[in-house]
């Protein structure tokens, strides 16, 4: 599509992916780009239909943003069985959780994937071994959510 857009074929290029996007990065240095937001009461209106949450692109992610944009965030989520085992699932959370800086050294977009994130859940049960690494940490999971 980065190429479909820098050819003028397509006038715009809407998707999902962790940033900085590399192709969007890449095709600001061959080509005049401009990145839309969202107005707030659009950023409500979705984030209201789907289960996203605010995301703000800062301005110094991409040469061509002056000021920060407001966009959503569809936040990733390690999803696996309720018959996975609780202590396996509690020391990967640890791992992950526990060694963000080593997470960001393999991608940027890793800076969001911190514990203090984990209230971007809003409807999907976490498994108990999450809940015991969360509860450790001294975040309380609603009842609807365990």
């Amino acid at each position: 599509m980065g190429g479909q857009l820098q050819d003028g074929l397509i006038d715009v290029v809407a998707f999902a992916a962790g940033v900085p996007v590399p192709a969007v990065s890449q095709l600001e240095v061959q080509t005049d780009i401009r990145i839309l937001e969202f107005t707030e009461a659009e950023q409500k209106k979705v984030m209201d239909a789907y289960p996203v949450s605010k995301f703000d692109i800062k301005a110094a992610t991409y040469k061509s943003l002056k000021n920060d944009a407001r966009a959503v965030s569809m936040w990733n989520f390690a999803i696996g069985g309720c018959n996975l085992d609780t202590d396996f699932v509690y020391n990967v959370m640890k791992t992950v959780l526990d060694n963000n800086d080593k997470m960001v050294s393999i991608h940027k977009a890793a800076k969001s994937t911190v514990k203090e994130n984990w209230d971007k859940n809003t409807f999907m049960r976490f498994h108990p071994g999450a809940v015991k690494y969360y509860e450790e940490k001294g975040i309380k999971i609603p009842a609807n959510l365990k």
